[in-house]
């Protein structure tokens, strides 16, 4: 393969967990970062400090610790990694959403990016809503034999399994070349939250309730998305030609 080891960075979140645990499955060298000694995927993290002999860093960092990544672009830079995969997930920065005051982050750090020109460029994926984040959106309360959702639930958006992505990208990093400088926009399907209502409803086996409950701080990207129209990123912009067959989303929704 033409990369052997990878470095993960937020390797103890959601989706660094999941990305850790697919590159492991698919043979490559994988180092997982986090402030604290812990274990991912079997294998105990480490406090990052160097980066020299690492041919990727992967950083899977929140939106809160968006900017953090410019310091980890340039030390990056300068250890001689050859290819950064940025946070990107989610919001693809060339879709209308993206220009909102809400995102200048990814675009300061996008920049940062490019200025950094890594030997073997970068790759990035927008993945819509991944499917951790369904029971925030669409809540089955079983003592009230409700499913709640956020909004009106109309719009259908992305959402993308955290494995599928680490599959990806193991792949991409076989193939420097044909993904070096390049954006990938992955779904799994894409659903609207009464529709994914509706599923719980069908794996529940029970007659419930869909309510809908207000937009707020608690799914800020939703909120800013419904009302203004907007997705995460568009059908047309959407990959079609994966180098990987994707799991069916209704698996990872859970009642």
């Amino acid at each position: 393969m033409a990369y052997n080891k990878i470095g993960i960075v937020g390797a103890t979140g959601l989706l660094g967990q999941e990305l850790t645990r697919a590159l492991v499955d698919e043979g490559y060298d994988v180092v997982p970062f986090s402030r604290q000694t812990t274990t991912v995927a079997g294998l105990p993290t480490q406090v990052l400090k160097s980066l020299v002999g690492f041919d990727v860093v992967i950083s899977t960092v929140g939106h809160r610790g968006m900017k953090e990544q410019i310091p980890l672009i340039q030390q990056a830079k300068r250890d001689g990694v050859k290819r950064f995969v940025p946070s990107e997930f989610g919001i693809d920065p060339r879709a209308p959403a993206a220009q909102a005051d809400f995102f200048k982050p990814k675009r300061e750090v996008f920049a940062a990016l490019k200025a950094a020109d890594f030997i073997d460029g970068w790759t990035a994926i927008s993945s819509g809503f991944l499917d951790s984040v369904i029971p925030a959106f669409a809540t089955f309360d079983s003592t009230s034999s409700t499913v709640k959702i956020h909004g009106n639930g109309d719009l259908q958006y992305p959402f993308t399994v955290r494995y599928d992505i680490g599959r990806i990208l193991a792949y991409t990093f076989k193939h420097p070349k044909q993904y070096k400088d390049t954006w990938l926009a992955v779904a799994n399907e894409w659903l609207s939250l009464k529709e994914i209502a509706q599923i719980i409803k069908v794996k529940s086996g029970k007659e419930l309730l869909m309510e809908n409950v207000g937009l707020d701080d608690s799914t800020p990207v939703l909120r800013l998305l419904e009302e203004n129209g907007w997705s995460t990123f568009s059908r047309e912009d959407q990959t079609i030609d994966l180098p990987a067959k994707l799991a069916d989303l209704k698996d990872y929704i859970d009642v």
